[in-house]
């Protein structure tokens, strides 16, 4: 309610702060659901990881031993590495 003068009433003022703590609120809630929902993403994905990096370990492990022994002394070339596929039996 807007008085003569052109000031608001207190009433009007104390409703619209309160409308404001409501969106305010409202607004938090859904940050907060999406924030739950970020961390979620971000466990699956963590499992998916560690999951491909126990492949990757166990693929490391099965190598032969000569195979482990080469590393990168000589030089670790895209071309001297590219035909080296390891096959992983599940």
């Amino acid at each position: 309610m807007v008085s003569s003068k052109g000031v608001k009433a207190p009433n009007s003022v104390e409703k619209d702060v309160a409308d404001v703590a409501e969106r305010i609120a409202a607004a938090l809630e859904q940050m907060v659901e999406k924030l739950g929902n970020i961390e979620v993403k971000i466990e699956e994905l963590t499992y998916e990881l560690q999951a491909h990096g126990n492949v990757l370990a166990d693929a490391v492990i099965a190598l032969p031993g000569e195979e482990m022994e080469v590393g990168c002394g000589t030089g670790c070339g895209a071309s001297e590495q590219a035909g080296q596929f390891i096959q992983i039996e599940k």
